[in-house]
């Protein structure tokens, strides 16, 4: 076992390295009083958030919907019986009929079209942690046994398709921390802004006096999704870097 201080983006970097190696190991790392512990073994990978008031990423119902193998009905449906369920003092207005039992994911989908939204989860997981701040690290070359009560976040058989397809998710990410590295990064607009385009009009907030943190906070988005959204703002044309004269004159 080894101990380390890493931030995000080599936290994010190492857990790429450890899963294409493919040998057992446990990476548990600790962040704002909150854990998350990472558990690879053959032919299955899983992970446990502690102690953190919200979850970091959406719940399969929406991976399933984003991949199109459910409708979003569905999920709006299935949210609000599990809603109901986990209200033990909730009870129905008089007259209505007590709330329907919540049906599994798995008598909605096929198993592999399941296992799929398993590995999107899994790759947003594993990618989440490349905005923390610096981080204590434990790593240890064989799986962390937990107590026999706990519960699993996540659990993903990794096949070689799935390792494949977590490889290529993970690879995808690089390419958008590669020009979106932390929320401290300021952009401008760009010169390639077309007004018939609904985002056109967030990406003129962008300027030297707010950073991507602050203007994902005033979108009410998550630090994935508005990294996404601002990678395909460069992509574009819509945002561009700020250049070292512009940042000189400003200060």
């Amino acid at each position: 076992m080894c101990n380390l201080r890493l931030d995000g983006s080599r936290i994010f970097t190492l857990q790429r390295v450890l899963i294409q190696l493919g040998n057992p190991f446990t990476l548990v790392l600790h962040h704002r009083g909150w854990e998350k512990r990472v558990s690879f073994l053959p032919g299955e990978l899983y992970l446990i958030n502690e102690r953190r008031k919200d979850a970091p990423t959406p719940p399969l119902r929406d991976y399933l919907v984003k991949l199109g193998h459910l409708k979003r009905k569905q999920a709006q449906e299935l949210k609000q019986a599990e809603a109901a369920a986990a209200d033990p003092d909730g009870r129905p207005p008089s007259g209505e009929a007590e709330p329907l039992p919540v049906t599994p994911l798995a008598d909605l989908v096929t198993p592999e079209q399941l296992a799929e939204a398993k590995v999107a989860r899994l790759i947003d997981e594993l990618a989440e942690a490349a905005f923390w701040g610096r981080t204590e690290v434990e790593l240890r070359n064989r799986e962390a046994k937990g107590s026999e009560d706990e519960v699993r976040s996540l659990t993903v058989a990794l096949g070689p398709d799935e390792r494949r397809a977590v490889r290529k998710g993970l690879e995808a990410w690089a390419e958008v921390f590669e020009v979106v590295p932390g929320e401290d990064c300021i952009f401008l607009p760009g010169d390639k802004i077309q007004a018939s385009d609904p985002a056109a009009r967030f990406f003129n907030k962008f300027d030297l006096k707010r950073n991507v943190g602050e203007l994902r906070r005033k979108a009410h988005a998550t630090t994935l999704e508005f990294a996404q959204f601002v990678h395909r703002g460069l992509s574009r044309g819509y945002l561009r870097p700020v250049t070292r004269e512009e940042l000189l004159a400003a200060a």
